[in-house]
């Protein structure tokens, strides 16, 4: 398992163009998140995507983040990439030579992603615990929580306020569920 600080050094890692052309994809719970120059790539060349960039403490730095659906991984995956899936839940997502050209000029490529990380807004992390949530979840696990009792499971669904629920936070609820059923059964 990557910690955050082992992502933030691979994402800071690239030199050439073959890995400035790698989104490292991570999969948290029932998620999967890039990171800094591989959100970049995601939001440059794929989708729109939401930004979330939060000062981590234990890094002392701010960190750009994306994150979707593993559902919707195939929407977010268009002709041209190509994914390869790695031992430990990862996946390396390869961008096409059309999308940054053999004659891309690397440091207008890096200055262009410092531009971009530099515009986020950042946010401090939660108070609660001392460390935002991002910091206290495993990345790559399958599970980012212990399994549940039935119990336990029908008092999460019961709770659910699902009526002020939006239907992506509702599909995640239900794919955490999923999970948690699936290893009791």
């Amino acid at each position: 398992m990557a910690t955050q600080k082992e992502i933030v050094e691979k994402e800071q890692q690239r030199t050439g163009l073959e890995q400035m052309r790698k989104a490292y994809i991570y999969r948290e719970g029932s998620f999967y998140r890039a990171y800094e120059w591989s959100a970049w790539l995601f939001v440059r060349h794929v989708s729109d995507f939401k930004v979330t960039c939060r000062n981590m403490k234990s890094l002392e730095q701010p960190v750009a983040f994306i994150g979707f659906p593993i559902t919707s991984a195939g929407k977010f995956m268009p002709d041209g990439f190509q994914m390869q899936p790695n031992p430990d839940g990862t996946l390396d997502v390869l961008f096409p030579r059309h999308l940054i050209p053999d004659d891309a000029d690397i440091e207008a490529l890096a200055r262009e992603y410092s531009e971009w990380k530099s515009s986020l807004p950042v946010s401090e992390p939660s108070k609660k615990g001392g460390e935002s949530r991002e910091e206290r979840l495993p990345v790559n696990s399958q599970s980012s929580v212990e399994p549940m009792s039935l119990t336990a499971i029908m008092q999460r669904i019961l709770a659910y306020p699902i009526e002020s629920k939006s239907p992506l936070d509702s599909m995640a609820f239900l794919a955490d569920i999923k999970q948690q059923l699936s290893h009791l059964i």
